[in-house]
């Protein structure tokens, strides 16, 4: 998948949608799962990665 760019949109394993799919999967409730991991399987949505310092 490294040889092409756009691969990862293909395969929907772009970063950092892979590392999000696999934490909702791992911690999030159900309700998390129906309304954050199923879009994200099926490519209608794409996730972020944000870090507050306080």
């Amino acid at each position: 998948m490294g040889r092409v760019p756009f691969a990862a949109e293909i395969f929907n394993c772009s970063v950092p949608d892979t590392g999000n799919m696999e934490t909702i999967e791992h911690y999030g409730t159900e309700h998390h799962k129906d309304q954050w991991l199923d879009p994200l399987l099926r490519s209608e949505i794409r996730s972020a990665f944000l870090l507050i310092r306080h």
